[in-house]
């Protein structure tokens, strides 16, 4: 095995920012719960910590800061049941393993499960008697305490500040991107183009985790303007007039940004209402769509800085963030279902190890169940690099912790080596081969204080190695879900939204026109794709990655302009052609046809999306040239698709 020394390199700066603020809490809780609520409950310090990490970074699955204390506490009880015997954790383990992974397991973010689901494991490594259950739900309470004064100081904004600094990222591209057009400078432009959709994705996952709802305007706005711009890119249509229009365009959005930077937000409007005064782009249809983009910008930036998040709202309103998504939601509860597939074999896992552990009565035997916890991720090949992680790290960890002892040899020594693998665990979060070596010094530090260390080495090879067999045949053979089987079945759902979003378009021909669902639309294009990549091979090649990003992309400025299409369309007050539309609307069905085809391997054909629409009489108008504009989106997606599925 090669070994990139680069990997291990730390400075000071990383050793403050990313690895104090979890090690100081994760030590406190430690220590504080060995002290007053005894040795079985040290055990909450490192699974809450991990939640700590997971608030702190906005991958929490709820918005609300107070229910996952609810939810800890029910799983301090029911822990504690599963501990009793080995009955008790065959049926128990089983069963509530299942519950417990399917429901805390998001579509979106299929590793929301992990502190939860580790926090029953953890539980049952140091159990506790039916009596003992107020103490344990008291030091919950309490740890848990810990780690939100832990983020009232060390994230006081949590997802706030970090949707707030992409959105001002996005400002800059804005800039960057118009600038470049005014110099001609076109060889850069696809990178930011790129990167705006990027900030989008990643704007929309944050949102959609922490219940933002209210910054969703701005993914609408940067996806509107990235097309716009495009557009501007692919035609190369830069005069003179237009230049001085990007020029200013670009000086507004840094204008923007540095509003944002000085908390003047309220002044947003001002400016932009400014520059459209001032400012007109040459070409009328643009200059139209840059203005509905604008002042879309204008009416999302008054909202959102105006309202204020209620207290009551935020720490007492327990309702699911992501109840409406659930609408687009096209997964059945069958064992097609990732999640379910998932949740199963985790449960059979959990529940065989748990009953082996109460059965058998080996010492330290508890650390295959935590190991089989651990490495067992939801999907096959994820699954198996993290084993091949953890066994050289693991090997590396026993090596560093054998020399260590050797030369570190009473008990208040061991407890500084703790200490000092705790700074380095959390240091390396980020790559869990590495991690892992700490985490083997840090569990054979804590053994050391009930057994020897010789035999807390041999004890955790042995385990180590039995744990990575299971976890080998169990991700192989008992339900297995690949990431190629998600990715297809990712592109299958994006599919299904670009259905929708015509069917949605048809209707507001008989003017009905339901605007929630077509921002919905967007935004599940924006969750979806960024799924999809999740899910691409990990092995892949640049070119392959670039394919899969050209796909979403092309596909999402699709979805844009017709759900913008859609809005003209109702809102017109002109008599549209309506021949021309539905021939339009055949069109794009077919388009998609073509792309279900090409995604289920079927034959294709060519011919039926090749129509002339031009033979259409038609007026020569706004909304006519961007329905076109929405045909040639919808070809770059399906032939993007096409160029796609050579690879996969």
């Amino acid at each position: 095995m090669n070994i990139d020394l680069n990997r291990f390199k730390l400075n000071w700066r990383t050793l403050i920012k990313v690895s104090f603020p979890p090690s100081i809490i994760c030590l406190i809780i430690f220590f504080t719960n060995y002290k007053f609520f005894g040795l079985q409950n040290v055990i909450i310090a490192p699974y809450m910590t991990l939640t700590f990490i997971r608030m702190k970074g906005y991958l929490t699955i709820e918005k609300n800061p107070i229910k996952p204390l609810f939810i800890h506490l029910i799983i301090g009880v029911v822990a504690t049941i599963a501990s009793l015997g080995w009955i008790h954790s065959l049926i128990i383990d089983f069963v509530a393993t299942i519950i417990l992974t399917y429901l805390l397991t998001d579509e979106y973010n299929p590793s929301s499960y992990f502190p939860y689901l580790m926090a029953f494991v953890f539980l049952q490594l140091f159990p506790a008697r039916y009596n003992e259950i107020p103490m344990r739900l008291l030091s919950i309470s309490y740890s848990y305490l810990i780690i939100f004064i832990g983020l009232k100081i060390f994230a006081p904004k949590m997802v706030t500040s970090k949707i707030r600094l992409l959105i001002r990222e996005g400002y800059t591209n804005i800039a960057k991107q118009a600038e470049l057009l005014s110099k001609e400078n076109f060889s850069e432009i696809a990178n930011f183009q790129f990167r705006l959709f990027d900030i989008c994705k990643e704007l929309n996952r944050l949102i959609y985790s922490g219940g933002k709802n209210k910054y969703y305007p701005f993914i609408i706005f940067f996806q509107h303007i990235n097309n716009i711009l495009g557009d501007l890119y692919d035609l190369r249509y830069i005069t003179n007039s237009n230049k001085d229009y990007l020029r200013n365009l670009s000086s507004l959005f840094s204008n923007i940004y540095n509003l944002c930077e000085n908390n003047k937000q309220d002044l947003i409007s001002n400016e932009v209402l400014n520059f459209l005064n001032n400012n007109n782009f040459e070409d009328k249809d643009l200059n139209h769509y840059f203005t509905f983009i604008l002042d879309y910008l204008v009416k999302g930036s008054i909202k959102v800085y105006n309202e204020k998040d209620s207290i009551i709202r935020t720490y007492f309103d327990f309702r699911e963030n992501k109840e409406y998504f659930e609408k687009l939601n096209k997964y059945k509860f069958s064992l097609n279902e990732f999640k379910l597939r998932f949740s199963l074999r985790m449960g059979i896992l959990l529940s065989v190890t748990f009953s082996f552990v109460r059965w058998s009565n080996l010492e330290k035997s508890y650390w295959i169940p935590m190991t089989v916890f651990l490495l067992t991720l939801p999907f096959y090949e994820d699954s198996k690099k993290r084993v091949k992680e953890r066994f050289f790290g693991t090997l590396i960890g026993i090596v560093l912790a054998s020399i260590l002892f050797s030369i570190f040899r009473t008990h208040e020594l061991h407890m500084i080596i703790l200490i000092v693998s705790t700074f380095l665990m959390y240091s390396f979060i980020a790559d869990y081969g590495i991690m892992t070596i700490y985490i083997t010094c840090y569990a054979l530090a804590i053994s050391t204080l009930t057994i020897g260390s010789t035999e807390a080495i041999l004890l955790r090879v042995l385990y180590t190695i039995a744990s990575l067999l299971i976890v080998l045949f169990a991700n192989r053979f008992i339900f297995r879900t690949k990431n190629y089987i998600e990715l297809k079945n990712m592109i299958d759902r994006l599919i299904v939204l670009d259905e929708e979003m015509i069917k949605e378009f048809k209707n507001i021909l008989n003017n009905d026109i339901n605007r929630e669902k077509l921002q919905l639309l967007v935004y599940s294009s924006y969750l979806i794709s960024g799924k999809l990549q999740m899910h691409n091979d990990p092995k892949s090649t640049a070119i392959e990655d670039t394919k899969i990003r050209n796909f979403i992309f092309n596909n999402n400025r699709f979805t844009t302009l017709l759900s913008h299409l859609c809005v003209l369309l109702y809102d017109t007050k002109k008599k549209v052609d309506v021949e021309y539309i539905n021939e339009c609307i055949h069109i794009l069905e077919d388009i998609i046809s073509n792309m279900k085809n090409l995604n289920n391997s079927s034959e294709i054909n060519h011919n039926k999306v090749c129509k002339n629409i031009s033979i259409i009489n038609h007026q020569k108008d706004y909304f006519n040239i961007q329905m076109i504009n929405c045909l040639s989106k919808a070809k770059e997606s399906s032939d993007s698709l096409e160029d796609l599925m050579k690879t996969i």
